[in-house]
């Protein structure tokens, strides 16, 4: 794992930050919420890839040298994607069948309660990076975080 110090940037540049990691935070979370069950050796390894693909936002210029608001970071995270991530629900779990190994044929859950979970991830997720006061959240919460909200038995 690398962590880096960033200076502040601009909120333009935050959001493209996320925007560039945010797909692969949602494509393990359909692996959650897919095969959570099937496949319990390897939810912890998603969880940390969840967690990797948003773990941190740096301070930002536009507001003076702080850190972002829950609001902003949740425009940036599921604001960029709900609106389209029902339409591509099938594609995305089609790429299942491709990977090595295959996953067993999943067992299609149902697109809108994918995406309500999703958007209750992103929402909490948020609100934790703001309470936290550094933009930061731990790798426990997320974990936490997608137990809940995924219903993932331990």
């Amino acid at each position: 794992m690398k962590i880096f110090v960033e200076m502040a940037k601009t909120n333009r540049e935050i959001a493209q930050g996320i925007f560039n990691q945010i797909n692969v935070g949602i494509e393990h979370l359909l692996k959650l919420y897919l095969y959570s069950d099937i496949r319990p050796e390897d939810v912890h390894g998603w969880k940390l890839s969840v967690w990797n693909s948003l773990s941190s936002v740096p301070k930002s210029k536009t507001y003076k040298n702080k850190y972002p608001t829950a609001n902003d970071i949740y425009k940036w995270t599921w604001e960029c994607y709900g609106d389209c991530l029902e339409d591509q629900y099938d594609g995305k779990i089609s790429i299942f069948e491709y990977l090595d190994p295959p996953f067993p044929s999943p067992n299609k859950g149902n697109a809108k309660d994918f995406l309500e979970k999703v958007n209750t991830y992103y929402r909490k997720l948020s609100l934790l990076m703001e309470e936290s006061g550094v933009g930061i959240v731990k790798i426990s919460q997320v974990s936490s975080l997608i137990d809940d909200i995924f219903d993932i038995r331990k």
